[in-house]
């Protein structure tokens, strides 16, 4: 359901010079709230709306009418976006800050992204066009959570998006999202299958090793990476990769092997070629 909405402030006289010398005084209705509110179909306890300010598109994420006045839930929110302020990575949703909006209350305000999610492209049956980058970015962002001690909790296709220019990685909704300075809300439950087993076990410790199983199973659905995702989906902890970087460091000395046979096919290829013109040389 759409909803428009327009409350502003005063509007804002500027004076233009015309090129007959007159001075026209022109309106523009400079304000900072939100017009051309579009409800997006969200789970739970959180609302989404795409909104538009100052002729640029926003996604703003609060808390559906009964959970609003709620504290549990508004703390909740309060936590998402303190996690949310604290990353700078391409392949994160951005988030601009968090205010008190006339229409849905508390929210936080993030950057529009246009494309589709990941669960989307698998339910479509579309092939993803580019799987290997696809998984470097999504380790990019995991490499940058993990260095601040946060886990995402809830990797899985509906929380990633590829944007529809440039096939890029977003990874969104930090609900569950944790970090050890917070002492509220520390236990995941549900039957999500991409949630990694010692999360569903209460006060079991978790850390960066959780969001690598999620990985593992979104290689599973897209049928990449054989022995990537057998690591992380190990059910002990201790037996997957210990971190992002060094899935990395396993991709990048996959791709170093690769490129080395590559290196010796081209140089057979040479050499059969020069042989074969020197016997024509012969004759």
């Amino acid at each position: 359901m759409g909803v428009n909405q327009c409350i502003g402030k005063e509007d804002v006289v500027f004076p233009i010079m015309h090129p007959s010398g007159h001075v026209k005084d022109i309106l523009f209705g400079i304000t900072d709230q939100f017009t051309h509110y579009s409800e997006i179909r969200s789970y739970g306890y959180n609302c989404l709306y795409k909104a538009q300010r100052h002729g640029k598109w926003f996604f703003l994420k609060g808390l559906k009418p009964e959970y609003r006045d709620k504290y549990a839930y508004r703390l909740m929110l309060k936590k998402e976006f303190d996690i949310l302020i604290t990353l700078n990575c391409p392949n994160i949703v951005q988030v601009y800050g968090m205010e008190e909006n006339s229409f849905i209350g508390p929210c936080i305000v993030m950057e529009f992204i246009k494309g589709y999610t990941l669960a989307e492209i698998i339910q479509s049956k579309k092939r993803l066009q580019f799987p290997s980058k696809t998984l470097w970015q999504l380790l990019i962002a995991l490499e940058q959570l993990s260095d601040r001690q946060i886990i995402h909790r809830d990797i899985k296709p509906e929380n990633i998006i590829i944007t529809e220019k440039g096939g890029n990685v977003k990874i969104v909704d930090f609900g569950l999202a944790d970090s050890d300075n917070y002492a509220y809300y520390k236990h995941v439950s549900g039957t999500n299958p991409y949630i990694a087993p010692e999360l569903l076990l209460k006060d079991k410790p978790s850390d960066c090793r959780s969001d690598l199983y999620s990985l593992g199973m979104l290689l599973k659905e897209l049928s990449i990476k054989p022995y990537i995702r057998w690591k992380c989906l190990r059910p002990d902890p201790n037996a997957r990769f210990s971190c992002p970087s060094a899935v990395k460091r396993f991709l990048m000395r996959e791709y170093a092997a690769i490129f080395v046979a590559l290196i010796i096919l081209l140089h057979c290829l040479l050499s059969l070629i020069a042989l074969f013109f020197s016997s024509l040389l012969r004759f």
